[in-house]
């Protein structure tokens, strides 16, 4: 078996900075540390090909990640450690208005992958 291999992508996100530039929305909405989830061993043999966890969190003021919920996964084996890898993410801080704001309404899907 070779390397496990691990993809993020953005499926969405909403930002409650209206007044917010662009290019300083791209800047917050991109996590500024996103360490890849862990593939769980327990799952290995009861696992497809390419298997997804998409998950709905919200981020505070200060940039942690919160309110995580599992929004669709295509095998609960994997959503726990999903969770896991979303919670330790951070943000930069919104501070659009000068102080930080909370974001809410961020996606993500984590993709696990045998290789």
């Amino acid at each position: 078996m070779g390397p496990l291999v691990f993809f993020v992508s953005e499926l969405a996100f909403v930002l409650f900075a209206a007044q917010t530039p662009a290019i300083a929305q791209q800047a917050i909405a991109d996590p500024v540390k996103s360490p890849a989830p862990i593939y769980p061993a327990r799952c290995l043999n009861r696992a497809e090909e390419i298997e997804f966890v998409t998950l709905r969190f919200d981020v505070s003021a200060a940039g942690a990640t919160e309110n995580i919920t599992v929004i669709d996964s295509t095998n609960n084996c994997f959503e726990k450690v999903a969770v896991k890898s979303i919670e330790d993410w951070r943000y930069h801080p919104d501070t659009a208005a000068g102080t930080g704001a909370p974001r809410k309404g961020f996606e993500k899907t984590i993709t696990f992958q045998k290789d």
